[in-house]
């Protein structure tokens, strides 16, 4: 039987431990490329999501099915981060990335408190001219 027979006959025998552990790998993937979590959920997710990919490797027969199941996870989730990074940069919204003052995410600096809001990435109608004159 050719490799990818065996690959999708293995698939077809994973059982409920195996199918948990390449779930709890994936996820533990993700939150250490994302980056809107705290850095130390960061660090204990890279050695869970090792761990848990080695687990997968031990528990599927043959294991080099359960590197290539691995694989193709890491390669997705690459390509799914490549594809949402060219929307991002289609529509440019690293250049709208500002966020009001007192905001959780605003910058902590001393002078950006006391700098003018910025109009850029607003729509016209939401700027404080175009208030002003629709107030008169």
């Amino acid at each position: 039987m050719n490799d990818t027979g065996d690959l999708q006959q293995s698939l077809a025998a994973m059982g409920l431990v195996e199918m948990a552990l390449a779930l709890f790998c994936l996820i533990c993937y993700c939150l250490v490329l994302n980056a809107a979590v705290a850095p130390k959920v960061r660090r204990v997710a890279g050695p869970l999501a090792i761990g848990a990919a080695t687990l997968l490797v031990v528990a599927t027969e043959p294991w080099t099915n359960g590197v290539i199941l691995v694989a193709i996870g890491v390669a997705a989730i690459g390509a799914f981060v490549v594809a949402a990074w060219a929307v991002s940069a289609a529509c440019d919204l690293a250049a709208r990335r500002e966020s009001p003052p007192g905001s959780v995410f605003a910058d902590e600096s001393p002078t950006s408190a006391l700098a003018p809001l910025s109009t850029a990435g607003r729509p016209a109608s939401m700027s404080a001219g175009s208030r002003l004159k629709t107030r008169r």
